[in-house]
């Protein structure tokens, strides 16, 4: 990553464009000299030397004794835990979701917290007759928080101070009255649930895996409105799906102990 000078207005910005540079060159290798880093971030040398002087205060680097160079410090670890989380839950939740969709014909697929969005992470839509028709292409795509069921039910379950930080980026502040009393009442059913989505025939029901307040990630099952009603997909499947989302974050927890 070679960064370009920075400006007054833009300084905040580059000053940890800086510092992660300084990550991304440290991680190329066990130990780096400052010239190496330097030729890997293109920035000057006493540049660097106060960053990875921050960077070490804080245990994100380390300098060796005797000019040997720096390391990466020990805290860094803690910057890949949520990703790591995200892959353990969704690993622990394919081969549930498999069985699922074996047994009741409906494909369901799970997305965990990209963002200001959900982005789908595994499906079992390839399992079915179903995705031919209709959602074909969705994995990996990233879905809006306030228009999707996976989003709505992330917005109701997820632990308050985090809510808030999100509807700040994805809901105006003269509609969040409304949209509150609306995830409220998510929170009473146990699930969200959104129409079809442009181009699609589908409707999602969605649920939250919970983790000691948090929210792992969200299970949703797609199906046609013309098959159930919403009454009928709550009463045959919002119990197994429930089920599901425990057991994903109860193997999750052992697996982190």
């Amino acid at each position: 990553m070679t960064l370009r000078p920075a400006s007054p207005r833009d300084a905040p910005a580059q000053v940890l464009l800086r510092g992660l540079a300084v990550l991304e060159a440290l991680n190329q290798r066990p130990i780096s000299s400052l010239g190496q880093i330097a030729a890997a971030t293109g920035l000057a040398k006493p540049t660097l030397v106060r960053v990875l002087t921050i960077l070490a205060l804080k245990e994100y680097a380390e300098r060796l004794p005797n000019r040997r160079g720096y390391r990466l410090g020990g805290r860094v670890r803690a910057l890949s835990a949520g990703y790591r989380t995200s892959a353990s839950v969704v690993a622990l939740a394919q081969p549930l979701m498999a069985r699922f969709t074996a047994s009741h014909q409906w494909p369901l697929a799970i997305a965990t917290l990209d963002g200001n969005a959900m982005r789908l992470e595994a499906s079992t839509q390839q399992d079915t007759a179903f995705a031919a028709a209709a959602d074909r292409g969705r994995l990996a795509r990233r879905m809006p928080l306030l228009t999707s069921a996976l989003g709505m039910a992330y917005l109701a379950f997820c632990p308050e101070g985090e809510r808030g930080t999100l509807l700040d980026m994805v809901c105006p502040a003269d509609e969040r009255d409304g949209l509150v009393h609306q995830l409220s009442a998510i929170v009473a059913q146990g699930y969200a649930i959104s129409p079809p989505l442009p181009g699609e025939q589908a409707i999602g029901f969605a649920v939250p895996i919970l983790s000691a307040g948090a929210v792992l990630g969200c299970i949703t099952l797609r199906y046609f409105g013309r098959a159930l009603s919403e009454d009928q997909v709550a009463a045959r499947y919002l119990r197994p799906l429930q089920t599901m989302a425990s057991v994903i974050a109860a193997n999750q927890r052992l697996g982190r102990d």
